[in-house]
């Protein structure tokens, strides 16, 4: 089973969880797994609990950039636009597979 990171966008006026469709059919149809959409929200969320349940987990390409200041908190912002919720739930999911020691597949932005 793994884990595939979602983006924040807005559907109709509304923020939605999107990925792409070529992410999800790669890892169902080339790599005959399971896939799980991994949401860009923090509420709730448990990186250790998720990590312990996948066996591995894709971050996706994007159109944004990763905050600089996940790097550095001086550092001043870099060109945008931003997905903090992303970051934030990739940055702990890293973590939390990387602890597990269970495979992580970085695209792009990833």
């Amino acid at each position: 089973m793994i884990g595939i990171s979602c983006c924040n966008r807005d559907v109709g006026g509304e923020n939605a969880q999107t990925v792409k469709d070529r992410y999800v059919k790669g890892v169902i149809e080339y790599a005959d797994c399971l896939a799980v959409l991994i949401p860009a929200i923090t509420t709730g969320f448990e990186a250790k609990t998720l990590a312990g349940k996948l066996d591995g987990l894709m971050l996706t390409g994007s159109t944004s950039n990763i905050d600089t200041r996940f790097y550095d908190p001086d550092t001043p912002a870099g060109e945008g636009p931003f997905d903090v919720d992303r970051d934030s739930v990739s940055f702990a999911m890293i973590d939390a597979m990387i602890d597990a020691k269970k495979p992580v597949f970085g695209i792009c932005r990833g």
